[in-house]
């Protein structure tokens, strides 16, 4: 009875859940109603399953596909969007008529010599960029966590006693990689009261919440998410005014339209992230670096509106932008028509096929453990089986990482922030351990002292 039940049930196997469809199979077909590509003999009657042109991560009956698109959940999101003060669409877009910066073949499709010269490339640009950032290569490279004096914030010295045994929980590494990146924020005088944090891709908002305990819940903070999130840590901040969620993509997002309540009686903004995946980061910079007045051509990008140059009064009201502090994360999936640096990556001499080539590697270095026997050792690399052995294309993978984090250091540089690119935390806490912090050279936001 238990095989005929299971014979009967949809053959469409569900990847998150890791299972198979539990409904009933259609007559004459091994998929249910949802799964269906067509209900056999009724295709021309509109039964044939259809990506939704609002979302293709969804599917619905030909024949029900325009009643779909009046009440599609997106179309509600998207209306919702549209009438936040704040949006604006495309406004962090590169205004550059770059090309596209896809790759003409992938890594796999190389030939070990084509494989040894791409290596050799990287190495080189490596090299390059290291030398025009100032920085030493142990430094960028390093697994462990870079020495920082430790950061007790006077209002709140440590977690209470559930917190504390959350963080021993499942929850422990997030926790740990949170109260290492605050302890940079602080170290780089990015911890006051009186500043407003923007996250962007806050997710939970963790890394907001713990900010915002670092500040005795004096600070203010806007956390900017794309997609919905269930168990949020905002539930811990309902009496607090000044700490919002916006469900908006950061491309959309236009930081000269923040909210007035969230600027009253404050003295800067700083720009906060935990693991921004690929073009994030390079959207936050951008998005952020349009409330710096002192920008200029250098960046990618519109940095200005026509209203803010049209009217003095509202230039000199906005707030001054102190820093950032992103921990980048997924380099595979950056954009060249996004990528804050470009004139950088052109002097590195790489072109926007050559980006997208640099993007494919930085898999290399975070590709986990490798199966037992599938490892590369020097050896078969000194007979010539293989052309690079694991350990090199690890460091490969990590070092087109840190090409791709240089340059949008070396951005901000250029626009008279000072910052570096540090390991936060160890490499076995997170493979993604890199934050990019920077300050204001004048800025007035003054580092919380320590008790």
């Amino acid at each position: 009875e238990t095989t005929a039940k299971m014979e009967d049930r949809c053959t469409f196997f569900l990847e998150k859940k890791r299972r198979r469809c539990n409904f009933p199979s259609v007559s004459g077909t091994s998929f249910c109603t949802h799964h269906a590509p067509e209900i056999p003999g009724q295709a021309d009657s509109g039964m044939r399953n259809v990506p939704c042109p609002l979302d293709p991560n969804h599917w619905v009956w030909e024949k029900n596909l325009q009643r779909h698109l009046k009440k599609c959940n997106k179309v509600k999101v998207k209306a919702t969007q549209e009438g936040l003060s704040c949006f604006s669409e495309n406004v962090n877009a590169s205004t550059s008529d770059a090309e596209d910066g896809v790759a003409t073949r992938s890594l796999s499709q190389m030939s070990n010599d084509e494989l040894l010269k791409w290596a050799a490339r990287i190495e080189a640009m490596f090299d390059m960029a290291v030398s025009l950032a100032q920085c030493s290569p142990d430094a960028v490279l390093s697994e462990v966590a870079a020495p920082l004096a430790p950061f007790v914030s006077p209002f709140k010295a440590q977690r209470t006693e559930e917190e504390e045994d959350a963080k021993n929980d499942v929850n422990q590494k997030h926790a740990e990689q949170q109260d290492a990146i605050v302890a940079r924020l602080g170290a780089a005088g990015l911890v006051s009261p009186r500043l407003l944090y923007v996250e962007f891709g806050a997710g939970k908002g963790s890394l907001s919440h713990w900010v915002c305990e670092a500040t005795g819940r004096k600070s203010k903070h806007l956390l900017l998410e794309r997609e919905a999130r269930r168990h949020k840590y905002d539930k811990h901040h309902r009496d607090h005014n000044a700490y919002q969620r916006i469900r908006l993509d950061i491309i959309h997002f236009d930081s000269t339209k923040l909210d007035p309540c969230l600027l009253e009686d404050c003295d800067g903004v700083v720009g906060i992230g935990k693991h921004m995946c690929g073009a994030g980061t390079d959207l936050s910079l951008r998005c952020l670096l349009r409330l710096d007045s002192r920008t200029d051509s250098r960046i990618d990008c519109s940095v200005q509106d026509d209203d803010q140059q049209s009217n003095p009064k509202r230039r000199k009201t906005q707030p001054l932008l102190n820093g950032f502090g992103i921990a980048t994360c997924c380099h595979h999936l950056c954009d060249w028509r996004l990528y804050v640096n470009k004139r950088f990556m052109i002097d590195l001499g790489v072109s926007p096929a050559d980006f997208a080539l640099l993007c494919q590697t930085t898999s290399w270095g975070v590709s986990g453990s490798i199966r037992p026997g599938a490892e590369v050792s020097e050896e078969q690399v000194m007979q010539g089986l293989q052309p690079i052995s694991s350990q090199r294309k690890s460091t490969l993978g990590k070092k087109a990482k840190r090409i791709i984090d240089l340059g949008r250091l070396l951005l901000l540089r250029s626009q008279r922030f000072v910052g570096d690119l540090v390991a936060y935390c160890s490499h076995d806490l997170s493979p993604e351990n890199y934050l990019l912090v920077a300050s204001r050279k004048d800025s007035l936001a003054v580092a919380v002292q320590q008790t």
